[in-house]
């Protein structure tokens, strides 16, 4: 199911949500990521429902579990924006928090002033969002600059 598609499988919304968090839950076993990008993503028939009624508090619980056993990050997107139960929930867990724009157009890259407002007001200090330099990498991506003169 591709989450720009305009069809959607003959499945009910929690039908499909059950297999969504069973996904990412293999997704988090099984591939070396760091962040997981803008978690609360759904397929374009899903956006009219409240992500607080898709996204139970048991599929939340399932979701973090997952992201802090595999030690991979939450991304606070500014595009798809997460709910602050969501994010509590993860924070809570001890799963590392990251800012994203996923930006399109220039004036959107780059524009974290939602996720960094909401993490602030969840108390995140900045030395806690994730960053791979600081925090480390599962797919080794991230090494320390070299200084160019």
């Amino acid at each position: 199911m591709h989450a720009f598609s305009r069809r959607f499988p003959n499945v009910t919304p929690d039908e499909y949500m059950e297999a969504h968090v069973a996904n990412l839950e293999q997704f988090a076993r099984e591939m070396p990521a760091d962040i997981l990008a803008h978690p609360t993503l759904l397929p374009l028939a899903l956006r009219r429902h409240p992500l607080e009624d898709l996204w139970t508090e048991e599929r939340e619980g399932r979701a973090v579990t997952a992201l802090a056993a595999a030690g991979i990050a939450f991304e606070i997107s500014n595009r798809y924006r997460p709910h602050e139960r969501f994010v509590r929930r993860a924070r809570e867990a001890g799963v590392r928090l990251s800012l994203g724009s996923d930006g399109h157009t220039a004036e959107q890259v780059a524009d974290i002033a939602y996720p960094l407002s909401l993490a602030r007001a969840l108390g995140v200090p900045d030395e806690e969002l994730y960053d791979p330099l600081r925090h480390g990498s599962r797919t080794g991506f991230f090494k320390p600059l070299r200084r160019v003169s």
